[in-house]
């Protein structure tokens, strides 16, 4: 299965972009002639760097978005969160923001913006970014060798929302086992070494940038090492390049400058397995 994403793969080297362009895409031809005329593309269509890249505007809520804010805040697990992660409610500049992941998936973005108007307001951001109410159980699949689930020794779950996580494992009373769960469905930018990041939201910040919206809502909290940003290569985009003077910045989504790609559909799959062993005491 495929989906059409947008893609930075300009701003990688040429092997890791071919490789990136022939296995995460479908490629229209997967000769390596063609990927590398599609990667040169590609680094044509990122332009000149974007201005400003990573001074993102970081601004108050403004005085009609406080309700909404106290609302958010007053959730006892959003409250523990923000205090223990110093983080803050802040509204910030999209496009200026660094983007340290290679591509957006528009269908992915598309479908979480299936609730905003035509001409979204900063207060329909507001649910979308940083959601008050849990969202809803993904849907998942279990599959098993023997249709007898008490005979398996175990178990593949598998789920079309690649945000489903492992959110913890070990004892739980009498039970062991693992504990699945969503990852943050909030916006978060952090700034580190004098730069702001997008860590998490990529989806939602483009859906709410490709319908004209400016700012953002998000979590917001400056951080002392890198990898509190991002996972860096070949996950990300490297510190390097995002402390350059021409990083990917999320202007490159926003303003027509990412190459259109054919990704892979891909899945979440959590393989899980047991042993069961009698074994003498010496």
């Amino acid at each position: 299965m495929a989906t059409p994403g947008l893609s930075l793969v300009g701003f990688l080297d040429q092997q890791p972009a071919t490789d990136y362009l022939g296995n995460i895409c479908i490629p229209n031809n997967a000769d390596p002639a063609a990927l590398l005329a599609e990667w040169q593309a590609a680094q044509a269509q990122l332009g000149a760097a974007i201005p400003n890249a990573g001074q993102s505007t970081i601004t108050a809520v403004p005085a009609a978005n406080q309700a909404y804010a106290q609302a958010l805040q007053a959730q006892p697990p959003i409250a523990q969160f923000l205090h223990q992660g110093g983080w803050e409610i802040r509204l910030a500049d999209i496009d200026t923001l660094l983007a340290f992941q290679f591509h957006v998936d528009v269908a992915r973005s598309d479908s979480l913006a299936a609730g905003l108007p035509t001409n979204p307001a900063l207060a329909d951001a507001f649910p979308l970014c940083l959601p008050i109410a849990p969202p809803a159980a993904p849907q998942m699949m279990v599959y098993a060798h023997n249709p007898d689930l008490q005979r398996n020794q175990s178990l593949v779950i598998k789920s079309s929302d690649v945000n489903v996580r492992v959110m913890d494992r070990g004892l739980f009373g009498q039970y062991a086992g693992i504990a699945l769960g969503l990852g943050s469905p909030f916006v978060h930018v952090e700034r580190f070494n004098g730069r702001t990041y997008l860590h998490n939201g990529f989806h939602r910040a483009y859906a709410l940038r490709s319908r004209g919206l400016m700012q953002i809502p998000c979590f917001y909290r400056e951080v002392m090492n890198f990898n509190e940003v991002a996972e860096g290569p070949p996950a990300t985009f490297s510190q390097a390049l995002l402390e350059s003077a021409n990083p990917p910045a999320f202007g490159h989504f926003a303003q027509n400058r990412a190459y259109p790609v054919t990704m892979r559909r891909r899945s979440r799959n959590i393989h899980i397995s047991w042993a069961d062993y009698v074994i003498p005491d010496e």
